[in-house]
């Protein structure tokens, strides 16, 4: 197997995600031919070496013209780190949208070529999707993705153990607003805000509809993180020194 995908600073020429096949004994399919789903994981930035003093904010979804860009705006402003978990079907024709989320000390990381369930697809189609979505990532920024958030969180655990064996960590979440329902600005707020706990990986999204709504509650979101004295970080986070 090819060397993981460990290192965010590996140049273009680094090889990407092992491309051999899974050998993994599989759990038993069900009679449409899937692998029974698990419940959706919780990811503590404890669980990826970071710390209870940090606080990670991840978007989903994107890249998309408008909203991504006013996120970033907002996180420029307030000199605030995120992770954007993209789409590799929406990359062309904005790479320099990736190209800014990294400049501005922001992180890209895999979400899938298309917003579609793991496990709705086939063995190949995901291992196709994965490869090719790390491999853009990698070509337009010239980082390697090391993470991988599946789309809605749906996976099982033949499906974790592939993730991993190409060298992508699998990585969910532990706060979230349902801000893709657009429950209203305050709303996001509120629960993100009253919610917030060191450790926490919070989820929103920057694309599949209007996010104007989570625009607006970013910066109420951020002010409260650093209120907390809560350190905001990327995925994965660099190890705790000492």
């Amino acid at each position: 197997m090819r060397d993981r995908l460990t290192d965010r600073a590996a140049s273009p020429g680094r090889a990407g995600p092992s491309r051999e096949p899974v050998q993994r004994p599989r759990p038993q399919r069900d009679g449409h031919g899937r692998y029974p789903t698990i419940d959706i994981p919780v990811t503590r930035l404890t669980d990826l070496g970071g710390t209870a003093g940090q606080v990670a904010l991840t978007f989903d979804d994107g890249p998309e013209p408008r909203w991504t860009t006013e996120v970033l705006d907002v996180l420029d402003q307030t000199g605030t780190p995120a992770t954007f978990f993209v789409l590799g079907s929406k990359i062309r024709g904005y790479e320099q949208t990736l190209t800014r989320m990294v400049r501005q000390g922001c992180a890209v990381e895999v979400h899938g070529w298309e917003h579609i369930r793991m496990t709705e697809q086939t063995d190949r189609e995901r291992l196709r999707d994965m490869h090719r979505t790390a491999d853009l990532i990698r070509e337009v920024t010239g980082h390697a993705p090391t993470c991988l958030r599946p789309p809605e969180g749906r996976v099982s655990a033949a499906i974790l153990d592939e993730i991993r064996l190409v060298g992508l960590t699998p990585v969910f979440w532990s706060l979230h607003a349902n801000d893709w329902t657009r429950p209203g600005t305050a709303a996001i707020e509120q629960a993100i805000v009253h919610g917030l706990t060191g450790g926490s990986v919070v989820l929103l999204h920057d694309g599949g509809g209007d996010r104007s709504q989570t625009v607006a509650a970013l910066p109420t979101i951020i002010n409260a993180i650093r209120y907390c004295g809560f350190d905001a970080v990327t995925l994965p986070p660099a190890p705790a020194s000492g």
